[in-house]
C-alpha cells in the first residue's frame, strides 16, 4: 500500500488488489464525508445498494458504511466521531491496535 498525504485529512491510498476479479472499479475506493451515516445506511438498505461493511466505527475516528455500485466501484462514506480530538491522537490510537 502507498499513502499519500496532502493535507490533514486529504488523503490517496493506493492498494494493491490480491484477487483475480476483473471490473471497472477494481483497485478504486471513493471517499465521501457525510453528516449522518446511519441515514445513508438506512437509505441504502431501502434502495437495495450492496453494502459491504457497516456502519463500523473505525480506530481512525471514522465512522464509515462502505458500499459498492453495480460497476464495481467502492464508496465509502465517513464521518468523524470526536472532532474535538486532535490529529495526533487519532495516529497514536491507530498505531496502538
Amino acid at each position: 500500500m502507498a499513502h499519500i498525504r496532502g493535507k490533514k485529512y486529504q488523503d490517496i491510498m493506493l492498494v494493491a488488489d490480491q484477487s483475480e476479479k476483473q471490473s471497472n472499479g477494481k483497485g478504486v475506493v471513493l471517499n465521501f464525508s457525510v453528516d449522518d451515516i446511519d441515514d445513508f445506511s438506512d437509505r441504502a438498505i431501502k434502495a437495495g445498494a450492496k453494502i459491504l461493511e457497516g456502519p463500523i466505527d473505525r480506530a481512525w475516528n471514522a465512522r464509515e458504511l462502505v458500499l459498492c455500485d453495480p460497476d464495481g466501484y467502492v464508496i465509502t462514506l465517513s464521518k468523524g466521531i470526536d472532532k474535538g480530538k486532535a490529529f495526533e491522537d487519532v495516529i497514536d490510537q491507530v498505531k496502538s491496535k
